[in-house]
C-alpha cells in the first residue's frame, strides 16, 4: 500500500475555477485526478483559501471525494 502520497487538490474554489482560461476542462481533469486517486487508494486533500470569504471548494469536486 502506498502511505507517503496524497492527492492535493488545492483552491479549487469556484471563484478561483470561474476566472480560469478554461474552467469546463480544469473541473474534468481535476475529477479524473480524483477518481484515480480513490481507486489506487490515495488519500485526497483539498486546501480553501480564506473560505469564509471566498467560498468552499465546488461541491461538484466534494461529492467525488469520500
Amino acid at each position: 500500500m502506498i502511505t507517503s502520497t496524497v492527492l492535493l487538490c488545492v483552491d479549487l474554489q469556484p471563484v478561483f475555477v470561474r476566472v480560469m482560461r478554461e474552467p469546463e476542462s480544469l473541473i474534468r481533469r481535476a475529477s479524473l485526478a480524483i477518481a484515480a486517486a480513490q481507486g489506487l487508494p490515495l488519500p485526497i486533500i483539498f486546501t480553501e483559501q480564506v473560505p469564509a470569504k471566498l467560498g468552499a471548494t465546488s461541491p461538484d469536486l466534494l461529492a467525488l471525494a469520500p
